[in-house]
């Protein structure tokens, strides 16, 4: 049965394009976190807890009135001293200034008297004015002080009951105070177990995605999503679970991630795929070593080769044997891998570890299978 070829690898890329490419690709990750972020915040505002409908529902309504009409006879009171501190303001400097007067008038009638002239009416009549005025205004600041103490009496009653109201509002506050702390976290469960439902199927669907098409020409698009949901999804459980639960999780996420990472490279190295054992075995020539072993060969089996050119060996016929006899087989000193072979088509020598003959193209069957057990590092 014939076998087809695989087709021929694309060509690499430039430097440009590879550096547009992971540009892109990175500010594509930082915008698929931008957009994670806004659809978390959403499900952030789903259903809130509100205290106040929590408090509303468990505090009594009687004291909360009674409390409230404690706090607003308070509030009269002293808006009442205030006022009464006012007046007795103001009557102080009637006081004040009429005392002033006084002391004056009779200054002056003493003089009047020491000269033997006798006050004039008018003057009399001042002196008595500033009398009436003083012994009024301490009349009225008395009166303004018994308000004030009679205001501070009452004041004090309604202090010490707003007092008893506040604790009793205080003992009957505590279960509300639970009943929301229990609240908020029953749904702060339930947000971070959302936030997680949404993430953690989004970060498999991505990390599959990528395994399955390592090769595809989005893989840029594809290792961009896997990037922000893998950073989402590590600050999302930094930021739900508390700290000393989200050591042991970082640590076991951690372990898993080298775990993986480690059980792919060895089942790379024991068990590689042909394209990485062609690119093992096309270095391998190149550098004239064995591919399954390493060893490095003294002498190049096909003369003109790019390694014999390197060593500086004058090209002959390129499908001249080097081995004497007309034997073109070449095997490695060390581990005894067949290296060189007849072709089967042209009967030219050809790399046996190679798909392709350089003489006629003929392709080899078993050319890219693992020889032995022992697989190149």
């Amino acid at each position: 049965m014939e076998q087809t070829s695989p087709a021929p690898p694309a060509p690499p890329a430039t430097r440009g394009a590879r550096f547009g490419a992971f540009f892109l690709a990175s500010l594509l990750s930082f915008l698929w976190i931008w957009l994670l972020a806004f659809l978390l915040e959403d499900v952030g505002r789903m259903n809130p807890v509100d205290y106040d409908e929590v408090y509303a529902a468990g505090m009594p309504s009687e004291l909360i009135a009674e409390l409230r009409g404690v706090n607003h006879e308070v509030g009269l009171l002293e808006l009442r001293i205030k006022r009464q501190e006012q007046i007795q303001g103001v009557l102080q400097r009637d006081v004040e200034s009429s005392g002033k007067v006084m002391e004056q008038m009779m200054n002056l009638q003493r003089l009047a008297l020491e000269k033997g002239s006798v006050p004039s009416e008018v003057e009399r009549e001042a002196l008595a004015m500033a009398q009436e005025t003083f012994l009024s205004s301490q009349g009225k600041y008395r009166e303004a002080n018994i308000e004030i103490q009679s205001a501070n009496r009452t004041l004090f009653e309604l202090q010490q009951k707003r007092t008893e109201l506040e604790t009793r509002k205080g003992s009957a506050e505590a279960p509300i105070q639970k009943e929301f702390r229990a609240r908020q976290r029953a749904r702060a469960l339930i947000e971070a177990s959302v936030r997680l439902g949404i993430l953690i199927p989004l970060f498999l669907v991505a990390a599959a995605t990528v395994r399955r098409r390592w090769r595809h020409p989005w893989r840029p698009i594809y290792l961009s999503f896997l990037v922000a949901t893998f950073w989402t999804l590590g600050y999302e459980m930094f930021e739900q679970f508390p700290a000393e639960y989200f050591k042991y999780i970082a640590i076991v996420t951690a372990i898993g991630i080298v775990i993986a990472f480690l059980a792919w490279i060895i089942r790379k190295s024991t068990s590689p795929s042909p394209s990485l054992v062609l690119a093992r075995n096309r270095a391998a020539y190149m550098e004239s070593v064995c591919p399954v072993c390493a060893f490095k060969l003294s002498r190049t089996p096909i003369q003109g080769t790019p390694a014999a050119k390197r060593r500086g060996r004058a090209p002959q016929e390129p499908a001249g044997p080097l081995a004497p006899e007309g034997r073109v087989d070449f095997s490695c000193p060390s581990c005894g891998t067949g290296l060189f072979e007849a072709c089967g088509e042209c009967s030219a020598p050809r790399h046996s570890l190679l798909p392709f003959c350089e003489g006629c193209g003929a392709e080899s069957d078993g050319a890219l299978v693992v020889p032995g057990a022992a697989g190149a590092t």
